[in-house]
């Protein structure tokens, strides 16, 4: 995928890790700055857990990322990426309808294919 360089755009220059683990599929989106095409789509196939890059500012525009979110229609959604805890609040309030918020109290999570949650977005906690 692409980012932003400059006033241009870097072809090709964000990597999107696909991992699969305890039979689930997990996707680290790393820097995305575009939504995605049936092409990039196509190569993802289904996604149970979605880390998504939500600081609207240095990745993109975080209804830009709702729209990636809404294409790539993971179960679980990890926030990561944000800086302060009003991008992390805003990010929330915007995907509230789709997902429902589940703030943890440890900065690590055990997920199973069995107990896995549906439609959660989960916020670990920072150290």
């Amino acid at each position: 995928t692409n980012v932003r360089q400059g006033t241009g755009t870097r072809y090709n220059g964000n990597s999107i890790f696909v991992f699969e683990a305890g039979g689930l599929c997990i996707a680290h989106l790393g820097h995305l700055h575009h939504v995605l095409t049936e092409t990039h789509l196509a190569d993802l196939g289904e996604i149970d857990v979605l880390l998504v890059p939500v600081d609207g500012g240095l990745t993109m525009a975080q209804e830009y990322m709702l729209q990636v979110i809404e294409q790539i229609d993971p179960t679980v959604v990890v926030p990561m990426h944000y800086f302060t805890l009003g991008s992390l609040d805003r990010f929330l309030t915007l995907i509230r309808d789709r997902y429902d918020p589940v703030l943890l109290d440890e900065p690590s999570v055990v997920l199973s294919r069995l107990t896995l949650p549906y439609r959660k977005v989960l916020v670990l906690p920072g150290r």
